[in-house]
């Protein structure tokens, strides 16, 4: 049957027909930013980059999180084969309600020095 997607009300989440969804199912921020220029070029509730250097960065979001039990995933669409990398929490760094530290190691060696990456792209997904 079909079933129809209506935004609700506060706009930070979906409803699906008359049961609904939770909303633990939907992305709760994502962010595409330059990793060299700490420039967001867009986003879902995240309101700032910090850039701690040697590809080290905080994602910080608008509204925060329920709690710190959440998933951070990423992926690169860089223009080059040197910007190959993966994300990771950050060494140590615990994650907060309103703040993620991620990593952006070089996949070929893990190393976080070297040019930074030129398009980040992060997601995040929790209660």
């Amino acid at each position: 049957s079909l079933k129809n997607i209506i935004v609700n009300e506060d706009a930070d989440g979906i409803i699906i027909g008359t049961s609904g969804i939770s909303t633990a199912r939907i992305a709760k921020a994502w962010a595409e930013f330059d990793g060299s220029g700490v420039t967001l070029n867009a986003s879902y509730n995240v309101s700032s980059i910090t850039d701690h250097g040697n590809r080290d960065y905080t994602i910080n979001f608008s509204t925060a999180m329920t709690d710190a039990n959440y998933s951070i995933v990423g992926s690169n669409i860089g223009q080059t084969a040197s910007y190959n990398w993966s994300v990771v929490t950050g060494m140590g760094t615990a994650k907060t309600t309103s703040a993620a530290r991620i990593n952006v190691p070089h996949i070929n060696d893990s190393s976080l020095y070297g040019n930074d990456p030129d398009a980040v792209n992060v997601i995040a997904f929790g209660n």
